[in-house]
C-alpha cells in the first residue's frame, strides 16, 4: 500500500512511500501538506501509479480526492517552488528511512521476538519495584507472582530475584533513553531542514553516532 504527501495549495504530489508512518512524519514536518494513504484503491489495483513515473515528475501530478485518482497538474502550477518542495520532501523521506533503519537495528537487541513479552517484562519490573518498596516483605510474596516464579526457576532468594529483575529493567531503560535522545535530535534536524543539501549524509551521521556510542 502506498501513501503520498500532497501539497495543500496545488494538490500536487510531493513524495510517495510504502510506509504510511514515514509520510505521516513528513506531513508533520512540512507545512501546508496532507497525507493520503492507500492510493491504490480503488483505481490502481494492479500497480500503484507512483511506481510508473520517476520521482522528479511527482509534482506534475495532482491527487483528486473525490475520484481517488491522479490527474495532470496545470503547467502554470508546477512552479520552481513546488519542484523544490518535492525535492525537499523526498530528501527528508530518504533520510528518515535511513535513520529508522539504523534506529530499529540498534533497538533489536531489546526485542525478544515473542508476542507480548515486553508486557511480561514490564509487569515483572513493576512487581519487583513494589516488592523492593515493601522492604522485601516475603509474607506478601503472593502479591508478586512474577518475582516468585523467577526466584523458583533461577533457584535464588526472593530478594535477589527482585533486584535482578529491577537492574535488568533499569539497564534496558537507560539504553532506550540513549537511543531516544538520538531519535529526538535527528528528527528535529529532519523537521527543521529547509533544503535537500542540509540533509546530505544525515543518515550516515546518525549511524556513526548511534553505533560508535558505547552506551548505544
Amino acid at each position: 500500500m502506498t501513501s503520498i504527501l500532497v501539497d495543500s495549495g496545488t494538490r500536487a504530489m510531493l513524495a510517495a512511500s510504502s510506509s504510511a508512518a514515514e509520510i505521516a512524519f513528513l506531513n508533520e514536518a512540512m507545512l501546508d501538506t496532507y497525507h493520503v494513504p492507500n492510493v491504490e484503491r480503488p483505481n490502481y489495483p494492479d500497480a500503484c501509479f507512483t511506481s510508473t513515473i520517476p520521482p522528479k515528475d511527482f509534482p506534475n501530478w495532482a491527487w483528486k480526492k473525490g475520484q481517488r485518482r491522479f490527474a495532470p497538474v496545470h503547467p502554470d502550477l508546477v512552479t520552481p517552488a513546488i519542484i523544490e518542495r518535492s525535492k525537499l520532501a523526498r530528501a527528508k523521506l530518504v533520510a528518515l528511512s535511513q535513520i529508522l533503519m539504523h534506529l530499529n537495528t540498534s533497538r533489536n537487541r531489546l526485542s525478544s521476538g515473542i508476542q507480548l513479552q515486553e508486557t511480561v517484562y514490564m509487569t515483572k519490573f513493576i512487581e519487583a519495584l513494589r516488592f523492593r518498596d515493601c522492604n522485601y516483605d516475603e509474607e506478601r510474596i503472593l502479591e508478586f507472582p512474577y518475582v516468585l516464579q523467577y526466584s523458583e526457576f533461577a533457584d535464588i532468594p526472593l530478594r535477589q530475584a527482585a533486584d535482578d529483575i529491577y537492574l535488568k529493567a533499569r539497564f534496558d531503560s537507560h539504553y532506550l533513553l540513549n537511543t531516544e535522545a538520538l531519535r529526538l535530535k535527528y528528527f528535529a534536524i529532519l523537521k527543521s531542514a529547509q533544503t535537500p543539501e542540509e540533509l546530505i549524509g544525515i543518515g550516515e551521521k546518525f549511524r556513526t553516532e548511534c553505533f560508535t556510542n558505547l552506551s548505544v
